[in-house]
């Protein structure tokens, strides 16, 4: 049909990463067993090298896997278009996902226009790619979309009249594109769909009803954005009268990708100095020092994501907020603020930054008028998170006002 639009990555992309990964480890796995067989030593101990083909195969299989998982779990996703898309008007549809999601923080989607670009002459040609234009929405986690034994999530957004359309731009490479994702437990969902948008600025539309559309999306701005108070990274405890909040660091998908790029920087830069040493290669040495000292930030970033939290303890006489067990130097909050209860005002999340590019602040505004950052620099992406916090604590103060 004219107006359903498949995902980029589907069972054709896991069917061909699955191709790939029986064909790469099919021909490397026996290629290593006769050079490590025949050839390995102490003296050819570059024979080594060999098994980075088979590595190589692993991380193709792992790909698999999680493709393997999504597609079983999500089942069949498509996009739906109500009519097609011109610069100037209204983009409107669903999103059909063949299994029931029904995620505690909302499915946030995005509309995305990239421009891809070559410069430099025959020898020294480069590509790149920039951002024309992004827009993102998510919808009230209090909503149901399922209907049927399916999810019908709904896509609604305005197509500026001023970008380029599919095809066009500066060399003909400008591309529309739909990403919807939501944090489930286990496997995370997400999907990408590229979307034909013509260039006539005529629109032939129905009527719609914007507000119903409306109704169904957060504000960001907005204080009282949902009447959910739960987040999936979000736990709560609650006991005497005092609450404890612990906030867990990025997605189950952020850490696995995280893990594995710990894993693979780490593996390949050990090998590079111990290659080196054994052989006295001076600048192998160096290249290996280099990239080991990298690793251990990234192993140091891997551990603090996987294991750290954020907590924040609110009683009746202060408010206390720290991280650990391993202390996150390089993360949103402080190693540990502390505030009397009787001087905090209320809790409120600031945005900073330009309208394109921004992040979010979260404050304590205390009685006085001064404010105290609790946490800093917080990705945008993490604006429902903060919300929830906000208006937990703020409840938690109205509640002990009004006893």
């Amino acid at each position: 049909k004219p107006n359903e639009i498949k995902p980029i990555y589907g069972k054709t992309t896991t069917a061909i990463i699955l191709f790939i990964t029986i064909y790469w480890l099919v021909i490397s796995f026996p290629i290593v067993f006769v050079l490590m067989k025949e050839y390995f030593s102490f003296e050819n101990v570059h024979v080594a090298w060999s098994l980075l083909f088979p590595l190589i195969g692993l991380v193709f299989f792992v790909f698999f896997i999680r493709s393997f998982l999504k597609n079983l779990k999500f089942g069949k996703s498509k996009l739906v278009l109500d009519e097609e898309c011109s610069l100037g008007g209204v983009l409107l549809g669903k999103v059909s996902i063949s299994k029931t999601i029904s995620p505690n923080a909302g499915f946030t989607i995005s509309l995305k226009c990239t421009d891809t670009f070559s410069t430099g002459g025959s020898n020294n040609r480069t590509s790149s790619t920039i951002t024309l234009h992004k827009d993102f929405k998510r919808t009230k986690p209090s909503l149901s979309f399922i209907k049927n034994n399916i999810t019908e999530i709904p896509v609604y957004f305005d197509i500026p009249e001023d970008k380029p359309a599919s095809g066009g731009g500066s060399q003909g490479h400008a591309s529309w594109s739909i990403t919807i994702e939501a944090d489930v437990k286990g496997v995370d969902y997400s999907n990408e769909f590229v979307i034909p948008v013509k260039n006539n600025i005529f629109w032939k539309s129905k009527k719609i009803n914007i507000e119903k559309y409306s109704e169904m999306f957060l504000d960001v701005d907005d204080k009282l954005m949902t009447s959910n108070l739960s987040h999936p990274s979000l736990k709560i405890k609650e006991k005497n009268g005092e609450i404890l909040f612990s906030i867990s660091l990025g997605s189950l998908n952020d850490k696995f990708k995280l893990v594995f790029l710990t894993i693979g920087w780490n593996s390949l830069s050990f090998f590079f100095l111990i290659y080196g040493c054994m052989k006295m290669i001076i600048p192998l040495i160096l290249v290996g020092l280099l990239t080991s000292s990298i690793g251990c930030l990234i192993f140091y970033i891997c551990l603090v994501a996987l294991f750290s939290k954020i907590k924040i303890h609110l009683s009746k006489t202060k408010l206390k907020a720290w991280n650990g067990p391993i202390p996150m130097f390089i993360y949103w909050i402080k190693m540990k603020v502390l505030v009397n209860y009787e001087d905090i005002k209320k809790f409120q999340v600031k945005k900073i930054g330009s309208s394109r590019n921004f992040s979010y602040n979260f404050n304590i505004i205390k009685k006085d008028g001064s404010e105290v950052a609790l946490m800093k620099y917080v990705n945008a992406d993490q604006d429902l998170l903060l919300k929830t916090l906000e208006q937990n604590l703020n409840n938690y103060l109205q509640k002990e006002n009004d006893e």
